[in-house]
């Protein structure tokens, strides 16, 4: 499977860790992590790639995580083991487009704190 490293950028989500991040890659492709499993050695994050305007919708509150999640998937979607979020973070792709459902968050779940004049395209 297709490995590649990206940097994270952002917390959007925090209860007890980072819940969901957004991160970049060396190119400056956006991408966007939600936590799927806490380990003892790392966490494990379900990745997938947005474009900016994806990302800003998501922000504004008129699309959920899950939509969101599930939209960015038909391009790839990824997994990462994260231990440590000052170093470069890598994502292996998974095969298909679909994401185990056990894997995708709740619907209806919006980011808590929406700041609509938020320019995405400097904040993720």
């Amino acid at each position: 499977m297709k490995a590649r490293d990206i940097r994270y950028t952002e917390t959007l989500d925090y209860c007890d860790g980072i819940q969901l991040f957004s991160a970049e890659d060396s190119t400056g492709g956006k991408y966007l992590a939600a936590l799927v499993g806490l380990g003892e050695e790392s966490d494990q994050y379900l990745v997938v790639g947005c474009d900016p305007e994806n990302l800003r919708i998501f922000r504004s509150g008129t699309i959920d995580l899950k939509s969101l999640m599930e939209q960015s998937a038909k391009q790839a979607w990824y997994l990462a083991d994260v231990t440590d979020f000052s170093v470069p973070l890598s994502i292996t792709q998974q095969p298909g487009t679909v994401i185990a459902k056990n894997m995708m968050p709740d619907d209806g779940m919006y980011l808590d704190d929406i700041r609509p004049d938020d320019d995405v395209a400097a904040a993720v």
